[in-house]
């Protein structure tokens, strides 16, 4: 039996292949419910909702990062006055292929306790505490697992090759404002390949750039922006939402646009946000990500911040002119039809 496609069933087909279009293509999302692992002994094949998280420190942190039900937690052992903590992550593919196109990076989590924030103590510190979020081209290699003070300063490290020191990407670092310790700038910079003469663990870190001991410098990042920073640690307890949004532009460059927000989702105002361009892109598909923070304390006094993360987000929103060219066709097509409902 033949059916008539009638003039307001195709009107709705066309809306729905528009809004289709417009809405946001979902590369990855993960909500650590569906088979994420922590630290995997053998590194898995990432899939749309999840993937394997290592941990790199400076500092001891074998008991206090955890993955279960619903919540990656990022914690070091024990409370210290220094340290820099990170998880890294590969995904399926992100493409950023006709200028317009946007991959948007998302990570809501709860600030549990101490992020950004600082213990007044005898000195003061030459710089804050930071937090850390990145995405990178993996170029093939997956992440390892160096959780017990892994990141440092020896030369002739096992693992000053290969893995993340392959990776190739941007990072967004967000600092802190407090009384007595000045500013601390927030910063968008690259993340080469480590590619350079130094022969530490430190090529496997991906997300520091120099800020202390055990972070990347072989070679080190440059910077797309630099702001003095005003946000104020983060309250406890607080759930925030960070969003990176990359848009390709028309020549090849890269707008590169972070947010922080209060709460579960990236709306309303942020309290926080940062833009930089990139001229000439690393890399226009994204794989990989990290998070993480930096903690800084005067001696005598220490801190162990808790960083609750509930969900990572990857997407990628067609530039207009694709949507244009569907709602066209789908236009031609209705027009068509409208003329054959006539004979």
């Amino acid at each position: 039996m033949s059916r008539t496609l009638t003039r307001g069933s195709l009107a709705t087909a066309l809306v729905m292949m528009v809004s289709t279009a417009a809405s946001a293509a979902t590369i990855f999302t993960d909500t650590f419910t569906n088979g994420s692992t922590l630290n995997p002994g053998s590194y898995p094949t990432p899939t749309s909702a999840s993937t394997g998280y290592t941990i790199l420190s400076t500092k001891a942190a074998t008991t206090g990062p955890t993955l279960s039900s619903g919540t990656l937690r990022l914690r070091l052992n024990a409370p210290t006055n220094s340290g820099v903590l990170e998880t890294e992550a590969t995904t399926p593919d992100a493409t950023l292929t006709n200028p317009g196109d946007v991959l948007g990076y998302t990570v809501t989590f709860v600030n549990t306790n101490d992020l950004l924030a600082y213990s007044t103590g005898t000195a003061t510190p030459s710089v804050g505490s930071y937090l850390f979020f990145g995405l990178y081209n993996n170029g093939g290699s997956t992440p390892i697992t160096l959780n017990n003070s892994g990141l440092n300063t020896t030369a002739s490290s096992p693992y000053a090759t290969g893995n993340a020191a392959n990776w190739k990407g941007y990072v967004s670092r967000i600092g802190s404002a407090i009384a007595g310790t000045g500013t601390s700038n927030s910063q968008m910079y690259t993340r080469p390949l480590q590619s350079g003469a130094g022969t530490t663990s430190a090529n496997q870190e991906v997300l520091a750039n120099g800020a202390s001991g055990g972070t990347f410098n072989n070679p080190t990042g440059s910077n797309l922006a630099s702001t003095a920073s005003t946000l104020s640690p983060l309250t406890n307890g607080n759930t925030y939402t960070y969003q990176m949004l990359v848009t390709l532009n028309a020549g090849g460059s890269q707008t590169f646009a972070s947010s922080l927000y209060s709460g579960s989702s990236a709306v309303g105002s942020p309290l926080w946000t940062q833009s930089g361009t990139a001229a000439t892109p690393l890399t226009t598909t994204y794989n990989a990500f990290a998070f993480g923070y930096r903690t800084a304390s005067a001696s005598p006094s220490s801190l162990n911040p808790t960083m609750d993360v509930t969900s990572v987000t990857l997407t990628i929103v067609p530039e207009p002119a694709s949507i244009a060219v569907i709602s066209g066709l789908g236009m031609a097509a209705l027009i068509l039809a409208r003329g054959r409902s006539r004979r």
